[in-house]
């Protein structure tokens, strides 16, 4: 069983660790471009890619003499780095270095450029080296002829879904259980961390989801992925919700609204047209419309039908003019508040409850 994270059992991080593993088997080599962002323990993941018991860990900072801590992690005795990869007391073996940083890397790079001329010559189970290095020598590793691979848009809406999936529990209602996951996930997108704390404190308290967080950024911070502080999601830009400004804040609310609350609508549209299809009819035929589908009826019209047939402050004229108003707000750009998505859950409830309509003449 592995020992590494559940993090790392996500399709992204999954996929990449998989990509990291063939690349290292094939070369002998490659490295990891690895931003603060990057989830730890991601040598722990690597054991069993590399089907390794365990990986030795060396620390690129440390005062050790790069080639004695390579013999010493691959319980060899040799001389030039260039003999480990093909080194038969190392075959089947693997290490990782980790914190190859601007400080370090003057240390290690005429280890690093000896270890990639000696694969030339590696079979096909030598040695392999797994180098964890900081974005400050993304150039360098590139100027010694390593294959590296950044941690750059891996994870993905997919990762953080089924990351705030496992945050919402079962009993919560679904419509407020997926507006939970969606919200979490647009707030927050890569940073996995944050999908799960907004995730539990959405499924606590199902009206924080609608809040939009304050922005302290207004033209203040520039995300960097070098710094941890943006990614990719899904091959987009995606800066922490502490560098946004206060309408990117908003425009993540409005957007996991629209993702869950349009269909709602809809739903709720569709049902009490079928509830109230009589009463609709009715209507439209004295307005001397009879080829019109009901069917496509939208809130608007519906608000506009029923306060023709129904008395006024009739729940199902409320119900019509909240969903209207709702969509509306949402086709703007302009996520709605919690008291108004109430209002029309508590109205679009009521009127399942009740049934059909009784129309005045």
């Amino acid at each position: 069983m592995s020992r590494a994270p559940r993090l790392w059992t996500l399709p992204g991080p999954s996929t990449f660790v998989r990509s990291v593993a063939e690349i290292a088997t094939n070369d002998g080599i490659v490295a990891i471009i690895a931003p603060p962002h990057c989830p730890p323990q991601l040598d722990a993941a690597l054991e069993a890619a590399l089907h390794q018991p365990w990986l030795p860990a060396l620390d690129a900072r440390s005062d050790e003499p790069p080639l004695a801590a390579l013999s010493r992690a691959f319980e060899a005795d040799v001389r030039s780095a260039a003999a480990l990869p093909v080194d038969r007391a190392a075959e089947g073996k693997a290490v990782v270095v980790h914190d190859l940083d601007a400080g370090s890397w003057p240390r290690w790079e005429t280890t690093l450029r000896a270890w990639a001329t000696g694969c030339a010559r590696r079979p096909r189970f030598g040695a392999i080296l797994v180098a964890i290095v900081g974005p400050a020598c993304e150039s360098a590793i590139k100027s010694v002829g390593l294959r590296s691979l950044p941690w750059r848009d891996v994870i993905g809406s997919r990762d953080a879904m089924l990351w705030a999936l496992d945050r919402v529990p079962s009993t919560l209602d679904p419509l407020f259980g997926r507006l939970a996951v969606e919200t979490a996930m647009a707030l927050a997108g890569w940073d996995l961390d944050t999908v799960a704390q907004f995730a539990e404190s959405f499924a606590a308290s199902p009206r924080r989801m609608f809040d939009v967080p304050p922005s302290r950024a207004d033209g203040v911070l520039t995300a960097c992925w070098a710094e941890g502080t943006t990614d990719l999601l899904d091959g987009v830009a995606f800066p922490l919700l502490t560098c946004c400004g206060q309408e990117e804040v908003s425009r993540r609310v409005w957007r996991a609204q629209a993702t869950v609350l349009f269909g709602w609508l809809e739903t709720e549209r569709s049902g009490f047209v079928r509830r109230h299809h009589r009463m609709l009819r009715n209507r439209v035929d004295r307005a001397r419309a009879p080829d019109v589908d009901l069917s496509t009826l939208e809130w608007a019209e519906i608000a506009r039908l029923s306060k023709a047939a129904f008395a006024a402050g009739d729940r199902r004229i409320a119900l019509a003019e909240e969903a209207r108003t709702a969509r509306n707000a949402l086709a703007h750009l302009e996520p709605i508040d919690y008291s108004h998505f109430a209002r029309v859950l508590s109205l679009t409830r009521a009127d399942r409850n009740n049934g059909g309509d009784v129309v005045r003449d």
